[in-house]
């Protein structure tokens, strides 16, 4: 008897989230967005700002029921939200404030909180061509800087 184990990487993980969510949309003929947070690390040293990061991917205050949140390689997180696109900025303000309270608690006074968005279908059908998209729009949507430095 024998029999093989597909080996997951964090790329088939993100890509297979991606595209159950994808499915989802298009049975309910509904759209989607794609926003891509990474944070920054700036004058806060590499143990505090581990620390807060480590606290933003625990805490759960910053995702609605309906959102789903992935963390990547990169001090990114990939949050998929059933909004329509002019709705972008409450989200990065709603993240704004929870990633502000993890580093700040953590003790991390400089982060950049940068974000790249992207929607589903108008600018992509595929994981690939999402992640793709969010990327290139990626942009200091005003870098956060924590507490005063």
């Amino acid at each position: 008897f024998i029999f093989s184990l597909p080996i997951y990487n964090e790329g088939t993980v993100v890509r297979e989230t991606i595209e159950g969510v994808i499915g989802e949309a298009r049975d309910a003929q509904d759209g989607f967005i794609l926003l891509l947070f990474e944070m920054v690390r700036g004058a806060s040293d590499e143990e505090s700002f581990a620390a807060g990061y480590q606290r933003l991917l625990e805490a759960q205050t910053h995702v609605r029921s309906s959102d789903l949140a992935i963390p990547v390689e990169g001090c990114k997180i990939i949050l998929l939200a059933n909004v329509r696109p002019d709705q972008i900025g409450m989200l990065y303000r709603r993240w704004e404030t929870q990633v502000a309270a993890c580093f700040m608690d953590a003790g991390a006074l400089d982060v950049g909180l940068h974000c790249g968005y992207a929607e589903y279908p108008n600018d992509g059908s595929t994981p690939a061509e999402l992640l793709a998209n969010a990327e290139k729009t990626l942009s200091d949507m005003g870098a956060l800087k924590v507490g005063n430095t």
